[in-house]
């Protein structure tokens, strides 16, 4: 049986099969405007878990590489290549999915850990940690 999803494109499609590492399927919400991936705090975490329900109405999927960063429509391709659609940065303490669009997307909770222990992520956020020492 094959599951319907709302990709990128916006339309419903079947997901991609047979994905394989370092490739991972991840759910979000598209958001308009300075969404963080990562935040800290109780309150911004309920804010954001709610207004992920009440704001948007589908939960994309996603295709995500943990070895590149790079974000792909869930349920596309293009002459049998994924079609990238975004791309993982950390240039401030949170870091953030940057789309091709130039919208940013909520990575829903339990992605988030994926996200972050990914190998991509992990030296993202050294380099991160290394500018700061740079600018002391």
């Amino acid at each position: 049986m094959t599951s319907l999803t709302n990709c990128g494109c916006g339309e419903s499609a079947p997901l991609i099969s047979g994905i394989s590492k370092p490739h991972t399927y991840i759910q979000a919400t598209t958001h308009n405007g300075g969404w963080k991936l990562f935040e800290d705090g109780l309150w911004t975490a309920w804010f954001n878990y709610f207004s992920s329900y009440i704001f948007t109405f589908t939960h994309e999927k996603y295709i995500f590489n943990l070895e590149t960063g790079t974000l792909y429509l869930g349920c596309h391709t293009l002459d049998n290549q994924l079609v990238k659609v975004g791309q993982f940065s950390q240039e401030t303490e949170h870091p953030y999915i940057y789309m091709d669009d130039c919208s940013y997307i909520r990575v829903l909770p339990n992605y988030n850990n994926i996200i972050q222990n990914s190998p991509y992520a992990k030296k993202c956020h050294q380099k991160y940690i290394e500018s700061l020492k740079d600018d002391v």
